[in-house]
């Protein structure tokens, strides 16, 4: 795979790097008529194989619901990383819900910045329905519409960008150099949509395995990475992980908004697994320099810029 986007000496966005690989990747598989698959070293009897892009691939869902009529809009989009603001305070009523169809699987308060910058990602947007009309009945309405995007599957291995560049009121781009709290094990349930019946708290365990991080400012920056090398990669995990969406979007969508119509009590279900125990081997990677790192090191790191979790 070749790509003239990235010269040699120039300064590049390593983020714009991994979406570029990946898309890279995800194409020529697709060209080739390949899925790309990852096999177990397992020798049992049973095959456990992934495709990569399945490995990298969760799917968005975008709700639209509205005070006029009963209908239950649903729209699904797949993503390969989540790209997240950093967020001192949320807003005063982020978490007001008008309707039930636009719940999350936990409604537990976000507790530390990663969760607000998701929780942004995810909060729920009011319209008046004159500017956002229900696609369905078609009925113009007076009263609000709401959407709310939300995670309905998420991958096996999930990639969480810091949006730390921003155009400043100069038109400039700029460097948020704030420190990003960020934990080693993360639940996604705050962020997932009700409407995936197959989800619960208990699998969407996340444990953090590598970092990527930005030193420096725009003018002179370097990008080097912490990796947990003795991280066992379970094939037969994400497996499990990713049977739970299976099938044709059309006949999803269809069933989705059919559930979400309905006006059941939603469960939240806000029960927590105790997480697995990773050994602690860190690794400080920056070019040709390796070397072991402590885990107080990786987890406090005040330029961390990318981050990769693996479902438990």
């Amino acid at each position: 795979m070749q790509n003239n986007q990235f010269g040699r000496g120039t300064q590049e966005d390593s983020y714009e790097l991994l979406n570029t690989l990946l898309g890279g990747i995800f194409d020529e598989l697709q060209i080739a008529n390949e899925n790309g698959t990852l096999r177990s070293t397992d020798t049992g009897s049973e095959k456990n194989e992934i495709s990569v892009k399945n490995l990298f691939t969760g799917l968005f869902i975008t709700i639209y619901v509205y005070d006029s009529c009963d209908d239950v809009d649903v729209d699904f989009e797949e993503f390969t990383t989540l790209s997240i603001p950093i967020v001192e305070d949320l807003d005063h009523g982020y978490d007001k819900l008008p309707h039930h169809s636009l719940q999350a699987i936990s409604s537990e308060e976000p507790n530390i910045d990663i969760e607000k910058g998701l929780a942004v990602l995810t909060q729920i947007e009011e319209y008046e329905e004159s500017d956002l009309q229900c696609r369905i009945c078609n009925k113009e309405g007076s009263g609000k519409a709401y959407r709310r995007m939300l995670v309905f599957q998420t991958p096996p291995v999930l990639v969480i960008h810091i949006d730390r560049f921003k155009m400043n009121d100069l038109n400039h781009l700029t460097k948020n150099a704030n420190c990003v709290q960020y934990p080693r094990r993360l639940n996604m349930a705050k962020f997932c949509s009700v409407a995936n019946t197959e989800l619960s708290t208990n699998g969407l365990n996340y444990e953090l395995y590598a970092i990527v991080i930005h030193s420096g400012a725009l003018g002179g920056g370097h990008y080097y990475a912490y990796v947990n090398a003795t991280r066992r990669h379970d094939v037969r995990k994400w497996q499990e992980h990713l049977h739970r969406t299976t099938g044709e979007l059309e006949e999803l969508k269809s069933t989705i908004q059919e559930y979400l119509r309905d006006k059941r009590d939603l469960q939240d279900d806000s029960r927590n697994m105790d997480p697995c125990e990773v050994k602690d081997n860190w690794f400080y990677v920056s070019d040709n320099n390796v070397r072991s790192a402590n885990v107080g090191e990786v987890l406090c790191h005040k330029d961390a810029y990318i981050l990769f979790y693996e479902v438990q």
